[in-house]
C-alpha cells in the first residue's frame, strides 16, 4: 500500500515536472576557466606581484648572500683553524635556519592573500552568474560542484515533504 501511495507521488511529481521542463532553461558554468580567463585574476596577479616584489627581492638578495658566504666557507676551511671553521658553520646554520623561517613566511603570506583574492574574483563571478541567470530567465545554472543558481519554481522539496508527511 506504502509503495503504491509512493510510485503515485512520484508518477504526480514526474508528470508535473515534465510540463515544466518543456520550458526549463538551464545554462553550466565552468567556474574555474572563468576564474583563470577572467581579467579580475590577471589584475590581482598583478597587485600581488607589487605588494610582494619588495619582499621577494630581498628575500632573494639574502639567499645568495649565504650562498656566498657557504661557498667562501667551503673553499677557505681548509686554511681556517677548528674553532674558527666550527663557529662559522655553526653561524651560517643559524642564517640558513633564518632564511628557512623567513621563505616559509613570504610563501604562507602569498598565499593567504592570493586565497584571498581568489574569493573575491569567485565571489563576483557568482553576482555575475546569478544576475545574469536572472536577466535571461535561465532556471537553473551549474557549475563543476553543483548547482549554482535556481529559481523558486525548480525547488520541489515542499511537495517531497508533503509527500513523506503522507506516507506516515
Amino acid at each position: 500500500m506504502k509503495q503504491l501511495k509512493l510510485f503515485t507521488i512520484l508518477i504526480f511529481l514526474t508528470i508535473s515536472f515534465g510540463s515544466y521542463a518543456a520550458n526549463l532553461k538551464i545554462g553550466f558554468v565552468n567556474v574555474s576557466s572563468v576564474v583563470l580567463e577572467s581579467p579580475q585574476r590577471a589584475k590581482a596577479e598583478k597587485r600581488l606581484e607589487q605588494k610582494f616584489l619588495k619582499r621577494s627581492k630581498k628575500l632573494e638578495k639574502e639567499v645568495k648572500k649565504f650562498t656566498k658566504q657557504l661557498k667562501a666557507l667551503e673553499k677557505n676551511k681548509l686554511t681556517m683553524s677548528k674553532e674558527k671553521t666550527s663557529s662559522e658553520v655553526t653561524r651560517l646554520k643559524k642564517i640558513e635556519l633564518k632564511l628557512k623561517r623567513d621563505e616559509k613566511s613570504f610563501a604562507d603570506d602569498l598565499n593567504f592573500q592570493r586565497n584571498e583574492e581568489l574569493k573575491k574574483i569567485r565571489d563576483a563571478i557568482f553576482k555575475v552568474i546569478k544576475a545574469y541567470a536572472e536577466k535571461y530567465k535561465y532556471n537553473m545554472i551549474f557549475t563543476e560542484a553543483g548547482v549554482l543558481y535556481s529559481d523558486a519554481a525548480t525547488n520541489i522539496s515542499s511537495k517531497i515533504l508533503e509527500a513523506l508527511k503522507k506516507e506516515k
